[in-house]
Order: structure tokens, then sequence, then C-alpha cells
């Protein structure tokens, strides 16, 4: 009887040390904005698409956010075994940029996905305040198979022009992630179009509110994320925003050139004519977190 008893306890704890939260999750999350390229041949994406998938392949994120992108270049620089959720910003459906979150099938499950638009009407296609564009929040419930951990993953591209659409979408998207992680854990990312000084997105540094993972690797706004191609910082923009009891372990930007691809045809498009040396304008942002 003691035999069973023990045996009992012993397999009690290891349920509990593996299904209630006795192991840690640990992976990979980013931020990419590629350049969007409306059509194959808009904005050299024929030089750079090659090298995108590239980088995509190489690093394998295990989970990250894309801005500027359109579904064409969604499914061609994709990772064999990653999916994504999201959508069009412009009818919901396929039609215009997409903010979607992709991830390895292989460690996560999506358990739970939508959208809403950063406006007065967040439910349908719009713009919202002084906006030049459409935009939107993507936002998934996950699973992490390994630790079994639930979290909850939004990504956003804010407006390039709107102040007060910048400030009120910052607002929305807080309050959002308050209503749907309901004090879960939680990662943001995004091209927020605005340095980390702009008012319009100070609630974001709100320790109350999230945590900007730069900061573990004591990098300041001189380390710009957007470059416009030319390779050297010009402004910080693109974040990694965590729920307060997130770590982060490592920090860092991808900072790759197209003549250094490992394939020889995709490293001569950089010295083409009308080539260039990056895969995007902006330089993707990672980091290793753990929960």
């Amino acid at each position: 009887m003691m035999r069973i008893i023990a045996t009992v306890a012993l397999l009690s704890a290891a349920f509990s040390a593996c299904c209630l939260g006795g192991e840690k999750a640990s992976f990979t999350v980013a931020t990419c904005n590629i350049q969007m390229a409306p059509t194959p041949s808009a904005n050299k994406w024929e030089f750079r698409k090659d090298f995108q998938k590239e980088l995509l392949e190489k690093y394998r994120f295990d989970i990250f956010g894309m801005q500027e992108t359109f579904k064409h270049q969604i499914d061609y620089v994709l990772p064999d075994g990653y999916a994504y959720i999201g959508c069009g910003r412009d009818d919901g459906a396929q039609k215009g940029e997409y903010s979607p979150i992709a991830y390895d099938k292989s460690k996560f499950n999506c358990m739970e996905s939508g959208v809403f638009w950063l406006s007065q009407t967040p439910s349908k296609p719009s713009f919202g305040w002084d906006a030049a564009c459409r935009r939107l929040c993507t936002w998934g419930r996950f699973r992490h198979l390994k630790s079994g951990k639930i979290f909850y993953f939004f990504n956003t591209h804010l407006d390039h022009k709107g102040k007060v659409a910048r400030a009120e979408g910052v607002k929305l998207i807080l309050k959002r992630v308050g209503e749907i992680a309901k004090g879960g854990s939680f990662i943001i990312t995004g091209d927020f179009n605005a340095r980390p000084s702009d008012a319009e997105i100070a609630p974001m540094f709100d320790p109350k509110n999230a945590v900007e993972a730069s900061a573990a690797e004591s990098i300041g706004a001189e380390r710009g994320t957007f470059h416009a191609y030319t390779g050297k910082p010009l402004a910080f923009i693109d974040y990694i925003f965590l729920s307060p009891k997130i770590s982060v372990k490592k920090y860092a930007m991808a900072t790759d050139k197209i003549s250094e691809s490992r394939d020889e045809k995709t490293a001569k498009l950089a010295s083409a004519k009308g080539g260039c040396q990056y895969a995007s304008d902006h330089f993707p942002v990672y980091a290793e977190i753990e929960f």
C-alpha cells in the first residue's frame, strides 16, 4: 500500500511540474519589416526576395511579427514548417498589407487568433484619426508545446504620418492587450514609426504596461533599426515589448548584407544594376526570451 501511495505521489508531482508550470518556456521572438512590394517587381523586391527568404531560413526565429507584407511576399519568404495568422488591412481578407504573425508549427499551437483595426471602429477595415493608411493589429493565443505555457502575441504597424493615430493606436493596443490577455504573458512586436523619446508611444515604455526588450542589452536609440538601405542606423522604430515577468536572455539585430549570401547568384544581385545591399530598409530585431 505504501508503495502505491508513493508511486501516486511521484506521478502527481511529475504531472504538476510538467502541466502546471514547472518547466519554463524559452524561445526566440523577432520583428521584421520586410518593406512592402505591392507587386513582385516593386521596390526592388526581385533583388531582395531570395535574400529575405534566406535570412528567415538562417535565423529561423521561433515566432515573429512582420510588417509591410503583401500576401505574395509572405508566401515566398516563409520558411518550411511555418504557418502564419493575419489578413490584409484593406478588406480583412487578402487586399493590402498584412501585419502577420509567423510561427514554427513544431514549437507552437495557435489556439485562437484575430485582428482589430487601429481606429474608432476597430472591428472593420477603417482609417483611424489622422492616419494616412488603414492600420491593424494581429493577435494570437499560443501554446508553447514543450513547456505547455500559454502566451499572447500582438503584432502591429503604426502610421507613418499621423501622430494622433500613433498615440491613439498605442492606447487601443494596450487596452486590447488587457482585455484579451487578461493578465497572462504577452509579446507585442511592431514597427511603431516613432523613436523611444516620442511622446505618442510613451505608454509602451511605462513599466506597468510592458518592458522593451533592448533594455536587456543596454542598446540605446543610437543603434537604429531603420537604415534606408544604407546599413547606417537612422532611427530606432522597431520594437519587441514584453509583459513584465518575461525575461530577456539575448537581444540583437540581424545586419546581414546580400553580398554575404551563401548563394552566389543571390550575392551577385547586390552589385547588379538597380540592386541593393540589404533585404529591407529595416534590420530584423530579435530576442531570446524565457518565462
